[in-house]
C-alpha cells in the first residue's frame, strides 16, 4: 500500500491545531500561545512504511479498561508479548509467550510459562532477554511479585528472585545490569476471598448467582520504586515516586526515565515525571499542551509523545504527536500517526534501533479483522544493543547405577535427578494405583537412591519431571509412611526402613506427579500425612463414609472430612462457613480453593493455606491445650441441590481431652520433639533434566525449604505453613554421597573427627603440637617432629576421616606422619632439592591427602597419589619462582587442583581436575595480599579469596553466585589469617590469630558471624596449623632457637621443676596447663 508522503500527516496535523488555536484564543495562556507558534517540525526524510498485516493482536494490559494494550519487546525482526491479558475487556490471563514474525505478520506461541498466568506484568529487554515483574492472575484480590526472566533464543524462561512488593501494571525499565519498577497497585493486606451466599439468588438453587466474594480491600496505586540487580538477583526499594497518579506509560534515555502520570484516563496533564538514575532524584518535563492517554517513546535521544487532549475513540488523525531532543532540549511538533481516517481503537508503540513501530491490536478476543505494523526510521544515533548473553549453565554431577539407572546431583547440592532406566516402574509410581507392583517398584527406586546417597534424610520427596499431572483416577500426589515411633497420633510403632533401603533414618516417601507441584502443593498436604489423620475414635475419619456424596469413600480415610478443622487434610474453614443461624439451618461448608466454591473433605489441593492447629499438634509444634474444640454436625447433613449448601440441625463438639483420651498424649511432647527434618528432593524423569528444569527445581525446593517467607506471596513454604515452628533442612547432596564417607572430615584441620575444626598450634622450640579439641574441650599435647626447623602440615593421610599430625623436613626431604587411626608413624623422603616446597592434598579424589612437593626453581608439581603410591606424577605449572601454591578444589568434582598465585600481578592460575582447562583469574591486586583461599559460601568449591593485611580488609570472591564479599576482619597488621570451618556449618570461617597476644579470633559463619576469642598459643613464635602455607615455611625458618634435637634443648624449652618435671604454659596465661616429664620428651623424639 502506498502511504501518503509525511507533509501532508503534517499538514493535516497543523490545520487541526490552528484550528483548536483560534477557537480557544481567549482561554489560553499567552506563553502557552508563544509557544505553539515557536514549535516547529521534527527534520525527517522518512515516512512511516507498512510491515506486515496479520490477524490481529489480542493482548491486553488489565480488566479494567478494556483499550489499554500489553506492550510488545521486539527483538531482532520479531516482537514479544510475555503472558498479558487475553480479553480487552475482563479478567483471562495468559501463561504464554506470543510472538509476531514482523515480516510475515504470522504469529505463534513460543513456549508456556507454567504458573505464570498474568495479565498487567511489567516487562524489559536485556542483553537479548526479557524479563517479566509483577502482574496480575485471573482473581480481582491479586497482586503477583512475580518475576521470570525468558530467552527468545532458546524459548526457555527461569524463574527468578521475586519482587518485595506485589505490584500490577507497574512501569519498568533496564539499565546498567538493572530493572526500575516504578508504582503500580496493590494492596497493605492479604486480602483473602470470602465466599458469600446472595440470599436472593437461595431461593432459586441452581443458579449460577448462588454465591458471591468479597475482598477487604480495594487496589489502590502505589508509589514505590523498587530495583532490581539482574546478576545479584538482589531487590531494593530506593525512593518513592513524587506524584499520587498512576503512571500510564515510561521510557528512558541515558540514565533518564520518563513516566507519564495521569489522574484517569480523561483528564489531560502536560507534566512528564523524569526520575534520574544516579541521582535517585525526581524532576519534570512541560509539554507543549496538556494530554490525555498518552504513549511516550524514546528513539536514542528523542522523547516521542503521542496523546489526545480530550479522551476519545478518534480517528488517528486526532492524535497530537510532539518530540522533544533531550540533548537540544527543544520541543518538535512529530509526525502523525498512519492511516489518518482510521479509527484504531486500540494499538501500541515500541522501538527497536532507531526505528518507531505502530501495532495495531484487536479491539477484543473475538475481532478477526485484518491488522498492520507500520514503522518509521529517524536518523539519530542509538546506542547499540547489549550482547546476547545466554543462561548461566551449571555443572552437573553424574553416577551410574549397576540397575542402569542415572543419579545426577546439580551444582548446588540440593537437588537429585533419578533417570529410570525401567520404563515400566516410572509409570507404577507416577499413577500411583496402591498395586502390590507399585509398591514394590517405589522400594526398588528408593534403594537405587541410596546406592549413591548415604543414609542422611527423614523424608524423599519424589517429584516426577511431567507437565501434566497423572491422569484420573490416578491421585495428584500420595504419602507413604516408612517408620514412626510417635505415640499417640492413631498409628502405631513400625519400621520398615530397610525394605526401602534406609538404615533407619527414612521416616516417609511423598510422591509428587508433576513439576509444579513442591511450591503449588500438593506437597504441604501430603507431607502432612506423616502424622494424620490416623486417630482413632471421635476423629476417625472413617465415621463418616456414606455422609455425603460429594465425600468419595476412597479418599474419605486420613483426611478430616466434614469436620471444621480447616486444614491442609480437609474440614471447612470457619471464615468460609456462611448463613446458618438460629433463623435457618442451611450453611455454606467450603474447603475448595480461594475463590472457589465446593466440598470434598480432603482439602484444597495445593499450598494456599498453613498447617491448622489440630495438625501443629500432631506435628509436636504445639500444646493440645492450643487446638480448639473441633465440630462436626451431629448426624449426616442433607445435601442441597447446590455444592457445597448443606442442611445441619446441630453439630457436635470435640475436645482435645477426648481426642487425647482416646489415642494417648503425644511423644515425644512439644518440648522434645523433632522441629527440623532432613529432606531430600529426587527429581524422577526417563531422561536427564535440562538446565531449565535443573533451574526450576533448584529454585523451588529453594523456596519451598526457606526459613522465612518465600517469594510466593500467595502460597505458603513448609515453614510459613507451621507459623515458623518447623522447617525443612536440605543438607548439601554431595556431602552427603556414600562415595564421601571414608573421604577426609568435612572441616579442614579437624583432628577429632566432629566435623569442626580445631585450634591447633606447632612450637618449633619445642617440637609440640597443642589441638584443643571441640568435641571435648580437651587440649592434646604431642611431641612431634624434633627439629625446630621442620615445617607444620595438616591432611588426612590415613583415610580414618581425621587430621593427622605431620611435618615435612626441609634440609632433608623427609615426611613424618602420625597416622591418628592407629597413631602409627609413617616415614618417606619426597622432596630433597633445596626450597622445595610440601603441598600435599587430595590430587586424587580417594579421600586421602596425597604427599606432594612443588619446586619453585623449575615450577614443578611432584604428587605420590595415596591410589598408586609408585605412579608418581610431575607436572610443570607456575613458571615464577614467586608463585605460591593456593591448592583446592575450585571445579566442586571432588578433586583438589594444583593452582597458584602470582602476586606480583594479582593472577590466580587454576588447572582444574574435571576438565584440564586452565581458569585464569585477576584477584589481589596488590603484591602482599595473602591468599586465603577457602569454601567460604559452603557449596563444595573453593573460592577466591586474599586478605590485605594493611588494612585488615577480606575479600571473597564465591564460587556460587560470583559475588564480590568485603568484610573488616583482624585489624592488626601482623595477625595471621587461619580460616576454616569452627562451627561445623559447612563453610569456612573468617578467623586470625593475634600472635603477640596469643589469640584465636574466629567470626563463626553459622552463628551469624558471633565473634569468639579464645587464648591458644601463648608464645607469639607458636605456628597455627591453619595458617597459609607461606606463613609456616617463613615462620619456621625465622624460628629463633634452631637445635638439632629436642633433647638438647629440654632445658631451653621448659621452666625445670619439681625433680625433672616439665611446667608448660599452652594457653599464654603464666599458669601450669600441663606437666611431662623429660623421659616423655625423650621417647616420643627418639
Amino acid at each position: 500500500m502506498k502511504l501518503p508522503p509525511p507533509k501532508l500527516f503534517t499538514s493535516l496535523f497543523r490545520r487541526r491545531a490552528t484550528l483548536c488555536s483560534f477557537l480557544l484564543l481567549g482561554l489560553l495562556p499567552n506563553n502557552v500561545l508563544a509557544q505553539e507558534s515557536a514549535i516547529e517540525d521534527y527534520p525527517i526524510n522518512a515516512e512511516w512504511q507498512l510491515v506486515n498485516t496479520n490477524s490481529g493482536i489480542k493482548r491486553y494490559a488489565d480488566e479494567y479498561k478494556s483499550d489499554v494494550p500489553h506492550h510488545p519487546r521486539i527483538i531482532g525482526n520479531k516482537a514479544y508479548w510475555l503472558a498479558g491479558n487475553g480479553y480487552s475487556g475482563g479478567s483471562n490471563a495468559t501463561n504464554e509467550v506470543l510472538v509476531m514474525d514482523l515480516t510475515t505478520g504470522e504469529f505463534t506461541v513460543d513456549t508456556t510459562l507454567s504458573q505464570n498466568f498474568l495479565r498487567g506484568n511489567a516487562t524489559v529487554e536485556h542483553n537479548g532477554r526479557i524479563l517479566s515483574v509483577g502482574g496480575s492472575g485471573n482473581f480481582f484480590n491479586h497482586k503477583l511479585n512475580n518475576v521470570f526472566d525468558y530467552d527468545p533464543v532458546t524459548q526457555a524462561y527461569r524463574q527468578q528472585n521475586a519482587a518485595p512488593l506485589a505490584r500490577e501494571d507497574a512501569m519498568a525499565e533496564y539499565y546498567n545490569g538493572n530493572v526500575y519498577v516504578f508504582g503500580g497497585w496493590g494492596f497493605d493486606t492479604f486480602n483473602k476471598l470470602i465466599v458469600k451466599i446472595n440470599p436472593e439468588a437461595l431461593a432459586k438453587l441452581g443458579e449460577s448467582q448462588a454465591f458471591y466474594s468479597e475482598a477487604e480491600e480495594q487496589a489502590s496505586w502505589r508509589k514505590e520504586v523498587q530495583v532490581y540487580n539482574i546478576e545479584n538477583q538482589e531487590w531494593t526499594v530506593v525512593n518513592d515516586a513524587p506524584t499520587d497518579k498512576p503512571f500510564r506509560a515510561s521510557t528512558i534515555i541515558g540514565e533518564q526515565v520518563f513516566l507519564s502520570a495521569e489522574q484517569d484516563w480523561v483528564t489531560p496533564s502536560d507534566i512528564l515525571d523524569i526520575y534520574t538514575i544516579s541521582e535517585n532524584s525526581w524532576s519534570t518535563l512541560t509539554l507543549p499542551e496538556a494530554l490525555v492517554n498518552k504513549k511516550i517513546s524514546a528513539v536514542g535521544p528523542l522523547l516521542v509523545v503521542y496523546g489526545q487532549t480530550d479522551w476519545a475513540i478518534s480517528p488517528n488523525s486526532f492524535w497530537k504527536t510532539y518530540i522533544y531532543d533531550s540533548q537540544e532540549q527543544q520541543w518538535y511538533h512529530g509526525v502523525p500517526l498512519p492511516n489518518p481516517s482510521d479509527m484504531q481503537e486500540i494499538f501500541d508503540l515500541a522501538v527497536e534501533g532507531n526505528s518507531l513501530y505502530y501495532f495495531e491490536y484487536s479491539k477484543d478476543a473475538w475481532d478477526e479483522n485484518e491488522k498492520r505494523v507500520y514503522r518509521i526510521e529517524f536518523d539519530v544515533s542509538t546506542s547499540s544493543p547489549s550482547d546476547y548473553q545466554p543462561f548461566t549453565e551449571q555443572s552437573i554431577t553424574e553416577f551410574q547405577n549397576e540397575n542402569g539407572d542415572r543419579i545426577l546431583v546439580n551444582e548446588t547440592g540440593n537437588v537429585l535427578n533419578l533417570v529410570l532406566e525401567d520404563h515400566q516402574d516410572y509409570d507404577l509410581i507416577w499413577k500411583g494405583d496402591g498395586s502390590d507392583a507399585q509398591k514394590t517398584a517405589l522400594k526398588k527406586v528408593t534403594q537405587s537412591i541410596y546406592q549413591q546417597v548415604q543414609d542422611s534424610f527423614d523424608f524423599v520427596f519424589l517429584v516426577f519431571n511431567e507437565e501434566n499431572k497423572a491422569p484420573h483416577p490416578a491421585p495428584y500426589g500420595y504419602h507413604t509412611p516408612v517408620q514412626n515411633s510417635i505415640t499417640g497420633l492413631g498409628m502405631g510403632e513400625f519400621d520398615f526402613s530397610d525394605d526401602y533401603g534406609s538404615n533407619g533414618s527414612l521416616e516417609s516417601v511423598v510422591v509428587l506427579s508433576s513439576s509444579k507441584d513442591i511450591i503449588h502443593g500438593p506437597s504441604l498436604h501430603e507431607l502432612g500425612h506423616r502424622w494424620g489423620n490416623y486417630l482413632e475414635g471421635s476423629m476417625d475419619a472413617e465415621n463418616q463414609i456414606g455422609w455425603v456424596s460429594c465425600m468419595h469413600p476412597d479418599s474419605i480415610p486420613y483426611h478430616w472430612g466434614l469436620r471444621d478443622v480447616g486444614g491442609q487434610l480437609g474440614g471447612w474453614y470457619e471464615q468460609d462457613e456462611a448463613f446458618g443461624d438460629n433463623i435457618t439451618t442451611t450453611y455454606l461448608i467450603n474447603d475448595a480453593r480461594e475463590g472457589l466454591v465446593g466440598f470434598n473433605g480432603i482439602g484444597p489441593g495445593n499450598n494456599f493455606i498453613g498447617y491448622s492447629d489440630l495438625e501443629l499438634y500432631l506435628m509436636g509444634l504445639v500444646e493440645s491445650s492450643e487446638v480448639a474444640d473441633i465440630r462436626e454436625p451431629s448426624v449426616p447433613p442433607v445435601e442441597l441441590e447446590v455444592n457445597p449448601l448443606f442442611e445441619i440441625d446441630s453439630f457436635n463438639h470435640i475436645s482435645m481431652d477426648t481426642i487425647v483420651q482416646e489415642n494417648g498424649i503425644r511423644q515425644p511432647d512439644v518440648n522434645s520433639s523433632r522441629k527440623v527434618h532432613n529432606t531430600l528432593f529426587v527429581v524422577v524423569s526417563k531422561t536427564p533434566l535440562t538446565q531449565d528444569e535443573w533451574h526450576n527445581y533448584e529454585h523451588q525446593v529453594l523456596n519451598f525449604t526457606k526459613q522465612g517467607e518465600d517469594d510466593y506471596q500467595r502460597l505458603n513454604n513448609f515453614w510459613e505453613a507451621t507459623d515458623g515452628k518447623a522447617a525443612l533442612l536440605v543438607p548439601n547432596i554431595h556431602e552427603n554421597l556414600v562415595s564421601n564417607k571414608s573421604r577426609t572430615a568435612s572441616a579442614a584441620f579437624d583432628y577429632d573427627g566432629d566435623g569442626l575444626a580445631d585450634l591447633a598450634v606447632r612450637r618449633p622450640s619445642a617440637g609440640m603440637q597443642f589441638i584443643k579439641w571441640t568435641s571435648d574441650n580437651s587440649i592434646q599435647r604431642t611431641f612431634f617432629g624434633s627439629l625446630s626447623t621442620d615445617v607444620p602440615i595438616s591432611g588426612d593421610f590415613d583415610g580414618d576421616g581425621k587430621a593427622d599430625i605431620a611435618v615435612y623436613r626441609p634440609e632433608s626431604g623427609h615426611w613424618l606422619i602420625k597416622n591418628s587411626e592407629d597413631d602409627s608413624i609413617f616415614r618417606i623422603t619426597f622432596g630433597t632439592q633445596s626450597g622445595d616446597m610440601p603441598v600435599p592434598a587430595d590430587y586424587d579424589g580417594d579421600g586421602i591427602a596425597d604427599i606432594a612437593i612443588r619446586r619453585p626453581s623449575s615450577g614443578t608439581w611432584i604428587i605420590r597419589p595415596s591410589s598408586s603410591p609408585k605412579d608418581f606424577t610431575s607436572t610443570f605449572f607456575g613458571s615464577s619462582a614467586t608463585d605460591i601454591p593456593v591448592i583446592g578444589d575450585y571445579d566442586g568434582d571432588g578433586i583438589d587442583d594444583i593452582a597458584i598465585r602470582r602476586p606480583e600481578t594479582g593472577q590466580w592460575f587454576v588447572k582444574q581436575s574435571s576438565d584440564n582447562k586452565i581458569v585464569r583469574i585477576f584477584f589481589g591486586s596488590q603484591p602482599d595480599d595473602i591468599p586465603v583461599q577457602a569454601d567460604y559460601d559452603g557449596d563444595g568449591i573453593t573460592d577466591f579469596a586474599v586478605r590485605r593485611p594493611s588494612i585488615g580488609m577480606w575479600f571473597i570472591r564465591y564460587s556460587s553466585t560470583d559475588q564480590i564479599v568485603r568484610a573488616y576482619f583482624g585489624g592488626n597488621i601482623d595477625d595471621i589469617p587461619v580460616p576454616a570451618d569452627y562451627d561445623g556449618d559447612g563453610r569456612a570461617d573468617l578467623a586470625i590469630r593475634r600472635p603477640n597476644y596469643g589469640q584465636f579470633i574466629v567470626a563463626e559463619s553459622g552463628n551469624g558471624n558471633r565473634i569468639m576469642r579464645v587464648g591458644f598459643g601463648g608464645q607469639a613464635s607458636d605456628i597455627a596449623l591453619a595458617a597459609p602455607l607461606s606463613y609456616r615455611v617463613n615462620l619456621t625458618s625465622n624460628t629463633t632457637t634452631v637445635e638439632s634435637t629436642v633433647k638438647s634443648t629440654v632445658e631451653e624449652a621448659f621452666t625445670i621443676e619439681n625433680e625433672g618435671l616439665l611446667i608448660f604454659d599452652i594457653l599464654g596465661q603464666d599458669e601450669a596447663d600441663e606437666v611431662f616429664t623429660i623421659e616423655e620428651v625423650e621417647e616420643v623424639n627418639e
